[in-house]
């Protein structure tokens, strides 16, 4: 007796499971924003929270900017970053969990 084998079905690569949908935002592309935007904060905030000349460079610690004049952006920055974690989903239910604690 011979053995007839169902091909198995083939798994679509994330491109292809998006290629449909324009409002789909990849988890590689989400989790490279969240990266981004963390290292980018404390630059953006150094960069755009204006000095006089007798103050120093950069803060000693990243929240004291909540109390410069940028502390707006401050807020801003850490809400999207907060936005972007919470709509995260990792690839096991601790990255789940953990990104939403």
């Amino acid at each position: 007796m011979t053995e007839v084998s169902t091909p198995l079905p083939v798994e679509k690569t994330d491109k292809q499971k998006e290629s449909g949908n324009e409002l789909v935002i990849s988890f590689l592309a989400l989790r490279n924003l969240i990266g981004i935007s963390g290292m980018l904060l404390p630059i953006v905030l150094t960069l755009f929270t204006p000095k006089a000349e007798q103050d120093k460079v950069m803060e000693y610690s990243i929240s004291e900017y909540y109390y410069t004049k940028n502390g707006d952006l401050f807020v801003v920055l850490l809400s999207v970053i907060g936005v972007f974690l919470l709509t995260y989903k990792g690839y096991k239910r601790f990255g789940q969990t953990g990104s939403i604690i």
